[in-house]
């Protein structure tokens, strides 16, 4: 069994033990994917788990309910409930803006994503996700400046040579655009 499918299959058993009300189990398991070896985007996903789970602020319960409880609310409308009761929570702006791209809502997502990023995400795969799906987002509301605030980020101390590429993708797509008539 591939540490992939452990994950999947000890967030589904978390997410029983929600339904049940065992928040200690959901706490054992979400730890316990944590310490296997997975790819960076199942370990943003476990951290995003891990973050709803210590969180004690007043954004607590939208986010366990988030990521753990069926719920007759939509994942976009937890998130917004997040950011509004615990507006200087970045990580709630986070959750808003990627629920806001899937459906084009593209202003509304980069507003999010930068705002997130401007108040402090848990760590950098979180920062470099806000940026890379800010990038696109001003970039398709027409808003340059939120593009510039992403490449800053991107460009930045940290970041990965994939990232830096991609910032000077997004820079040069940038003086393109200014150009053009």
């Amino acid at each position: 069994m591939t540490s992939t499918l452990r994950v999947e299959v000890l967030e589904r058993l978390a997410r029983d033990a929600a339904q049940r009300g065992d928040r200690a189990a959901v706490d054992a398991r979400i730890h316990e994917a944590a310490a296997l070896p997975i790819d960076s985007n199942e370990r943003r996903q476990v951290d995003a788990e891990l973050f709803a789970l210590a969180h004690d602020g007043p954004a607590a319960m939208p986010l366990y309910a988030y990521f753990f409880l069926p719920s007759p609310l939509s994942n976009a409308m937890l998130a917004r409930w997040a950011a509004l009761v615990e507006p200087e929570l970045g990580f709630a702006h986070y959750l808003v803006g990627l629920q806001r791209s899937e459906p084009g809502q593209w202003a509304v997502a980069a507003g999010e994503l930068d705002r997130a990023l401007a108040l402090g995400l848990p760590n950098p795969a979180f920062e470099r996700n806000a940026a890379r799906r800010g990038a696109r987002a001003g970039d398709r509301s027409h808003d340059p400046a939120r593009v510039a605030r992403a490449i800053a980020v991107l460009s930045g101390a940290g970041m990965t040579t994939p990232d830096k590429l991609l910032a000077k993708d997004w820079q040069d797509r940038l003086a393109f655009d200014a150009q053009s008539p």
